[in-house]
C-alpha cells in the first residue's frame, strides 16, 4: 500500500542542491538561493523547444487524496528570466486516468505568484488519459503522479513545446479545514 498524501504538507526545495524527486525531460535544478523563501526552488528549463514540465510520483503525493481530505493545491511559480508567456497547468492522476485543471496560471516575469487549483471542482479538468474508463473521484484515490506543466488549450497527454523556463515552490496539499 502507498503511503497517504498529508493535507498540510509543503514541498519546498531549501535542501541543497535537492529537486525532490520530480523529473522531466526538462532540465530540473536548485539554484539554492532565491525562491519564496529565499532557500532555493525547482527551476525547469528548456533550451530548445521542447515540453516544459515536470512531475513527480513519489511520496508525499501518491495515494488517496479523498481519504487524506485534500481538496486543493497551493504553488507558487515565477516565469524565470525572460517573459515566455507561460500557461501552467497542474495534472494529477495515474497511468491510466490522468487530469490536466483547464484554468491556466500565468505566473510573473521574475516574481512570485501564489496559485489555487481546486480539486474539488471536477468540470475545471479535463481528462487527458482515459484508459481505465474511470472518473475524477477514482483518479484522486489512486494518485500516483502529479505534473507541472507548459499547455495551451487543445488539451493532450502531452504539453506543449517550449524554449524557457519557470520556477516552482512552495508546492503544498491542502485541504478546507486548513
Amino acid at each position: 500500500a502507498r503511503a497517504a498524501p498529508t493535507a498540510g504538507f509543503i514541498e519546498r526545495w531549501n535542501v541543497l542542491g535537492s529537486t525532490s524527486n520530480w523529473y522531466s525531460q526538462a532540465t530540473n535544478t536548485n539554484p539554492n538561493a532565491g525562491g519564496v523563501d529565499g532557500d532555493g526552488y525547482l527551476r525547469v528549463a528548456r533550451t530548445t523547444t521542447a515540453q516544459l514540465g515536470t512531475h513527480c510520483e513519489d511520496t508525499p503525493y501518491a495515494g488517496n487524496w479523498l481519504t487524506a481530505s485534500v481538496d486543493r493545491i497551493r504553488l507558487c511559480l515565477d516565469d524565470v528570466d525572460a517573459n515566455q508567456a507561460l500557461e501552467i497547468h497542474v495534472a494529477i492522476g495515474n497511468s491510466g486516468n490522468f487530469w490536466l485543471y483547464k484554468p491556466g496560471f500565468s505566473p510573473p516575469e521574475n516574481a512570485w505568484a501564489q496559485f489555487t487549483v481546486d480539486l474539488a471542482d471536477s468540470t475545471q479538468f479535463a481528462h487527458i488519459i482515459a484508459y481505465d474508463g474511470k472518473g475524477f473521484a477514482a483518479a484522486l484515490q489512486n494518485v500516483d503522479r502529479v505534473q507541472v506543466r507548459h499547455d495551451v488549450a487543445p488539451y493532450s497527454q502531452s504539453p506543449n513545446g517550449l524554449t524557457g523556463e519557470l520556477g516552482l515552490d512552495n508546492f503544498e496539499l491542502s485541504g478546507s479545514s486548513l
